[in-house]
């Protein structure tokens, strides 16, 4: 947890140190810093980490013998004890020295200065021009340390498909352009615990399926009457619909690569659900000669908002037709 800390949060190794429990506002998903000069900052951190640091907490309060007070340290030795710089350094030292790739002083300091680069994953609602400003001074920064380094950009509002079209294209061989597709999310995310709509629907949500359904989540949701105007079934002939704007980027853009980077469905969505609409997605990516890459994200057996392929315990994936599918055999 304190690699995941440092990395995740772009924190000094004091800052760290210095967090409370009352510090981690779960309802908001920020935490809160205080750094150099007293000064202090919220920063908010991503679901995933928000799963981790509950769980790590739940191992804590059993480790400590119960239930502990906000002001307390939120990280802890092994010991149960607070934290301290050389322990920090230690973790951190270890932990690093398993990775291929990092030379040189493994350091936090090294895990603050990852930062920056990882912010360029599923940008959030900006200005996208403001978007495309960063872009562009990240590519032009990292190019005068390396000319051929690979960088992955993708659009506004989680790297949405919709969004390519706003997406600015340099004149670097070495750019690869990305979306990721999680339409309609009331289905890859169904009753998923981390989204509070999803959550509230409740509901079974078929792929295939009928598209009143799918109307209704955004009525009790959004108090919209104007969705999938059009459609009479969840199916096919949407996906490809909603994935149109990868392909007009292709046409508008012949020398650029684009890469599908991230898609997949909840777990608890039933399994014959979630091949259909893999397949359907995949149709799609093969048919436009989009390269993929499915996400895969176990966590925990009873967490409620894995992404998970595989099973619990044996690791194996959940059947061989997914497999076949996924491997890009929707023929």
């Amino acid at each position: 947890m304190i690699v995941y800390l440092l990395y995740a949060l772009g924190i000094r190794r004091a800052e760290l140190i210095s967090l409370k429990l009352g510090d981690v506002d779960f309802g908001r998903n920020v935490v809160k810093v205080t750094g150099k000069g007293d000064k202090k900052r919220e920063i908010p951190f991503i679901a995933s980490l928000c799963e981790e640091l509950l769980l790590y907490l739940e191992a804590v309060e059993t480790m400590c013998g119960g239930k502990r007070s906000l002001k307390e340290p939120l990280l802890v030795t092994y010991k149960g004890k607070s934290l301290y710089p050389a322990y920090v350094d230690r973790v951190v030292k270890n932990e690093l020295g398993g990775v291929k790739g990092i030379t040189g002083r493994k350091s936090p300091h090294v895990l603050r200065h990852s930062l920056a680069p990882e912010l360029l994953n599923e940008g959030t609602d900006v200005d996208p021009e403001l978007w495309n400003d960063l872009a562009e001074r990240t590519i032009k920064a990292l190019r005068k340390h390396n000319k051929e380094r690979k960088i992955i950009i993708g659009s506004i509002c989680w790297n949405n498909v919709y969004y390519l079209k706003d997406l600015r294209t340099f004149d670097d061989e070495n750019v690869i352009y990305t979306f990721h597709m999680y339409d309609p999310s009331e289905f890859t995310h169904q009753r998923g615990v981390l989204q509070n709509k999803h959550c509230f629907y409740n509901r079974d949500m078929p792929y295939p399926g009928d598209i009143q359904r799918y109307k209704d989540f955004y009525k009790l949701a959004y108090n919209r009457d104007d969705a999938y105007t059009g459609y009479d079934i969840m199916d096919k002939k949407y996906m490809y619909d909603v994935m149109f704007p990868a392909k007009k980027f292709i046409s508008e853009h012949p020398n650029a690569i684009l890469w599908c980077g991230e898609f997949g469905t909840i777990r608890h969505a039933k399994l014959k659900w979630r091949m259909a609409w893999f397949k359907d997605v995949i149709s799609f990516l093969k048919e436009n000669h989009i390269p993929y890459c499915v996400w895969n994200y176990l966590s925990t057996p009873n967490d409620g908002n894995r992404f998970s392929l595989v099973d619990d315990d044996t690791r194996v994936i959940l059947s061989r037709r997914l497999a076949d599918i996924i491997a890009g055999k929707v023929d």
